[in-house]
């Protein structure tokens, strides 16, 4: 024990008492930015991950709550501050969570993102979890022994947060396994029609149009569009395609040699329509549109720049070819 009270690992543990505040409002503040923005934004403009930036808030938690008691009193009035300003913030953050998640829930991922929220809410369950942190390092300090409750300070953490990524592969799961169980000798279209609707149609027809080497950009993944977003989601329809996140700039990369075009969904489309991708002009060798919602009809092909603005196949799942 006395490495710990004495030298620069104690000193290190002070610090790091000191300004654990500090660490929990950034924490919070990146966890709005990225629930505004999309999943990486973070790690793309600001260089920190933030699963890795929250496993360290957990830490420095841990760290804070076995040597709470043994710092002085102008050491914990920041983390008493934070204390009572949790207290008083974490039932409005409840009921608003509450209410964007049943929402959510109750619709589709990226529901309350599209219908004029900007935001995804599956990000209130990691500001649950910091209130959580910030609670029971302020219960372990003020009613129990010093150390005492730090197991179930781990422990609980923990399992938030193990809920929180198992609830939704859960939620989606479901009803996959009851439809292969219903229909076990049903063909392989009809299956992943029933199970991915016209996406699992427009997967087979980027198959069909491009070839096995392509280069697809595929809009920043978020909660906007939550599937054609996720690499590793496409990639288990398209491979051995790959695909790379880009937006006008990306359009430079000499690798990139298709892109995909996301049909648009929702209410009466404007010409800054939030569904609907790319929303920059596209310099194009030809657009391959999916007639409908069957790849296996004859593709509508244009052979013009892409432009945005021009709805008349904004309801169309397609593909753009390159000017290379």
């Amino acid at each position: 024990m006395s490495i710990f009270r004495k030298g620069l690992i104690s000193k290190l543990i002070l610090l790091n008492t000191s300004f654990f505040p500090f660490f929990v409002v950034t924490g919070a503040a990146l966890v709005l930015l990225e629930a505004i923005t999309y999943s990486g934004f973070v790690k793309h403009h600001l260089f920190l991950d933030l699963q890795v930036f929250f496993g360290l808030l957990v830490v420095s938690g841990y760290l804070t709550a076995a040597n709470f008691n043994s710092v002085n009193g102008k050491r914990t009035k920041n983390f008493n501050f934070l204390a009572n300003l949790s207290t008083i913030t974490f039932p409005a953050v409840l009921v608003i969570g509450t209410v964007f998640i049943s929402i959510e829930r109750a619709n589709y991922r990226g529901y309350v993102y599209t219908h004029g929220f900007h935001l995804d809410p599956g990000y209130f369950f990691y500001l649950y979890a910091i209130y959580i942190i910030v609670f029971l390092i302020n219960i372990s300090a003020r009613k129990f022994n010093k150390g005492s409750f730090l197991p179930l300070l781990i422990i609980v953490v923990f399992f938030f947060l193990i809920y929180q990524n198992l609830q939704g592969d859960i939620f989606d799961a479901v009803p996959k396994l009851k439809t292969a169980i219903k229909h076990p000798f049903a063909s392989t279209l009809s299956k992943g029609r029933y199970l991915f609707a016209d996406f699992y149609d427009f997967m087979q027809f980027v198959n069909k149009y491009t070839p096995k080497d392509a280069v697809i950009m595929r809009m920043p993944q978020q909660g906007k569009w939550p599937s054609l977003s996720n690499d590793g989601y496409v990639r288990g329809f398209i491979y051995p395609r790959f695909t790379k996140a880009g937006d006008a700039a990306g359009l430079e990369d000499r690798d990139i040699t298709y892109v995909f075009i996301h049909r648009a969904y929702g209410p009466p489309r404007v010409d800054n329509y939030i569904e609907k991708w790319p929303t920059f002009r596209v310099p194009a060798k030809r657009i391959i549109y999916m007639n409908g919602d069957d790849y296996t009809k004859p593709p509508i092909i244009l052979y013009k720049d892409y432009d945005p603005k021009d709805h008349a196949y904004d309801n169309y799942w397609g593909l753009i070819e390159l000017k290379k």
